[in-house]
């Protein structure tokens, strides 16, 4: 009876098994070369910048530069519903970074310490008290990126 069982599952097990081609061709495979973000540093001639291929085919180039970081918590929740209000009230992006266990809810794109410092008094201006500068890569703004 045993023997019966088996030869009927084996036989189940080939008629219902399928064969696949995993053959590729390599020659009709495209490649697509990713566009990384560029970090630029301030210091960097701009010229030798502008004549370079992969800097004017990038998405957005990144530089150094501050932001003000407004809220930290371990709650996703409390800092979407911050990303929300702040989006409502200041005309600056806002960004949730996370770095375990926090999230950490950033203000700006500033190039210089300058424009951090009147950004930190506008956001201690609605409310947040605790807003703080932290030095971190942002986005260039347009006048950077146009060469």
């Amino acid at each position: 009876m045993r023997i019966i069982f088996l030869l009927i599952s084996l036989l189940l097990c080939i008629a219902f098994s399928q064969e696949q081609d995993e053959s590729i061709d390599p020659n009709t495979l495209i490649d697509y070369k990713p566009k990384w973000p560029i970090i630029v540093h301030p210091l960097l001639d701009k010229e030798n910048l502008k004549n370079d291929e992969n800097v004017r085919n990038t998405s957005e180039i990144i530089i150094e530069g501050y932001r003000v970081q407004v809220l930290v918590t371990r709650h996703t929740q409390s800092a979407d519903s911050i990303r929300t209000v702040l989006s409502d009230k200041i005309d600056e992006d806002v960004y949730i970074t996370y770095e375990v266990p926090y999230y950490k809810i950033r203000v700006g794109n500033c190039v210089d310490r300058k424009q951090a410092e009147e950004l930190q008094l506008k956001l201690r201006d609605l409310g947040y008290s605790a807003a703080w500068i932290i030095r971190t890569r942002v986005k260039a703004p347009e006048l950077i990126r146009e060469f």
